[in-house]
């Protein structure tokens, strides 16, 4: 697709934490496809970000312990709940999900597709050639989307990271104890003293190590790699809430 090269569902943590954005997009049919506007409107906005696209099948199927969090995630950025995990473009910062976008045109892009329409109209009566004026319209939805998109991905990466768009679960629970705590380091392989950032990189490296779908053919080594995974999801979460209680979020 273009600048957005398929990803492969096994290397997906891999891929969304590898950059410090990184947008994916997830596509439910073939004819829902990667808007090339995207990438084009973000770099115009000065954000530099890796592209991908996935299968809304594949996806499911590959993200395994790791898809609760990306759900509530998504949902916490204005995504439909109902749906779980939702088709359109997601964006990542430092492996986290922070904002989404169904990527369609909305009703305040009605101007603009006007606009299109009329001058697609113009080309259809001096030619007679009614293509002129249904490429016009998609064009225009596209570019219209796009900058929309655009706008809304590069205020969630500018945003603090605790306005970024998503609520931080673990937070909103009760402080960790102490033993919970030092639990919670030692799965991840980082000391108290290790930043965000590198809590962060060990809990992506830690996934990907014991990602279940490397056991596929073993149906204990899946199980077990399967509850390592949970674990380090949730040894990942008890030091952001922590680390949460002990600073001040941002003002509004």
């Amino acid at each position: 697709m273009g600048s957005a090269g398929a990803i492969d569902p096994a290397r997906f943590l891999e891929f969304v934490g590898g950059s410090e954005l990184a947008v994916v997009f997830v596509s439910v049919h073939p004819l829902h496809a990667f808007n090339e506007d995207v990438p084009e409107r973000l770099r115009e906005r000065g954000d530099e970000a890796a592209f991908g696209t996935i299968d809304l099948r594949d996806l499911v199927l590959g993200a395994g312990p790791a898809l609760p969090r990306l759900a509530e995630e998504l949902r916490s950025c204005g995504a439909p709940s109902a749906v779980g995990v939702a088709p359109g473009y997601w964006l990542f910062r430092e492996g986290e999900v922070i904002a989404w976008a169904s990527g369609l045109p909305s009703f305040g892009d009605g101007w603009a597709l006007a606009r299109s329409g009329l001058v697609g109209a113009i080309f259809f009566v001096a030619t007679g050639r009614i293509g002129y004026l249904g490429r016009a319209l998609r064009l225009a939805a596209a570019d219209a989307a796009a900058r929309r998109l655009a706008d809304d991905f590069h205020a969630a990466a500018a945003a603090p990271r605790a306005q970024a768009g998503h609520a931080d679960a673990g937070a909103r629970a009760g402080a960790p104890g102490p033993e919970e705590l030092s639990r919670a380091y030692e799965l991840l392989g980082v000391p108290c003293t290790a930043s965000d950032a590198e809590v962060a990189r060990a809990w992506r490296r830690r996934v990907v190590e014991v990602h279940p779908d490397r056991a596929a053919r073993d149906p204990v080594e899946f199980e077990r790699r399967t509850r390592l995974a949970a674990e380090l999801n949730r040894a990942r979460d008890t030091i952001r809430a922590a680390r949460g209680r002990e600073r001040p979020r941002a003002s509004a």
